[in-house]
């Protein structure tokens, strides 16, 4: 007698031929879609399937096919709670439209963005990456065929885009601080980032048109880690000011320091962020930041890439509106 736990046997697409009494090409031209046929045959084909409980293999699907069903995210540090809303967007619409949404972390101090993209792109029918990326990696980038779209930010490649206006965000960060008064602010930024410069160039501006003091200093990493190690340098200095920091955890960071230190916020120093991640709201002082709206990026991002991959028209850009959230932090 056999026993209880014997594995069934797979079925294959052979059986499911035999039970629908058609031969397995038919079967295979009707699940991948290649080829319509009568009512009758079709409607025996997926009772075959469902008796038979047949999976077909998604390997053997892609090389029938030459599509593997998928769509890429490759993000920049799975840590950081800001790619969650991007994540949760992507996913809904990939899943609206029968895809799968395969997701890389790219783990940008790791130094090996390129080899794990590369990696990812033979699975999937196309890529959303962040623009935020090393150039060697914007380079391989810019010379691949399949559909791509860049997240997070516009930029001024061909490639199409979803994503906030950096100078858009600077301009937000920069016209509260003034609007308050401050004379002095520091720029805390992380040069790994190509937006970093763009973000540098535009506080330089605007500061010298208003005859304010900038201080320039970058985060090793754009982690809590990455802000705790400048933090106290970055605090330093007397009379009200300002900090401007590359994202809400670097700002966070700094918020822990100065109550270290027993420096006053917002009355001695005021400080914001960019993303709007989660855990702002239980930061206290409640952080200011600006939100880039992760989960909108996320499903304009899929919803594009997917319109590439059908052939359909997109815009080159499509431009996500920041908005500033006021915490007690400034």
């Amino acid at each position: 007698m056999e026993s209880m736990n014997q594995l069934k046997k797979k079925a294959t697409l052979q059986d499911v031929a035999e039970l629908a009494n058609v031969s397995s090409a038919t079967v295979s031209k009707f699940i991948n879609g290649q080829k319509s046929f009568t009512s009758k045959v079709e409607n025996n084909i997926r009772n075959a399937i469902a008796t038979l409980g047949y999976q077909q293999n998604s390997a053997a699907r892609a090389v029938a096919t030459g599509k593997n069903n998928a769509i890429g995210l490759a993000i920049l540090d799975i840590c950081n709670p800001y790619y969650a809303g991007i994540v949760r967007g992507a996913s809904e619409i990939a899943t609206k439209h029968g895809y799968n949404l395969l997701l890389s972390d790219l783990n940008q101090e790791s130094g090996n963005t390129l080899d794990v993209l590369k990696a990812l792109s033979v699975r999937v029918d196309g890529l959303m990456v962040s623009r935020r990326m090393p150039d060697e990696t914007i380079d391989w980038i810019n010379t691949q065929k399949m559909p791509l779209v860049f997240i997070c930010s516009t930029n001024d490649s061909d490639i199409p885009s979803v994503g906030v206006d950096v100078n858009d965000v600077v301009i937000m960060q920069f016209d509260h601080l003034a609007g308050l008064g401050h004379t002095q602010i520091t720029y805390v930024g992380y040069d790994g980032s190509p937006l970093n410069k763009l973000r540098k160039s535009k506080l330089t501006e605007l500061t010298k048109a208003r005859n304010i003091s900038l201080r320039l200093m970058d985060a090793k990493a754009p982690t809590l880690s990455g802000g705790q190690d400048v933090a106290m340098e970055a605090i330093k200095g007397s009379g009200k000011r300002a900090i401007i920091c590359y994202n809400d955890l670097v700002a966070i960071a700094i918020i822990n320091a100065a109550a270290e230190a027993n420096v006053k916020i917002p009355e001695e120093l005021s400080i914001i962020g960019v993303d709007n991640i989660p855990i702002c709201d239980f930061v206290v002082p409640r952080l200011t930041t600006v939100d880039t709206d992760g989960f909108g990026q996320g499903k304009e991002s899929a919803q594009k890439l997917l319109n590439i991959i059908n052939g359909k028209p997109v815009e080159k850009e499509t431009q996500i509106t920041p908005k500033l959230v006021l915490g007690s932090s400034t």
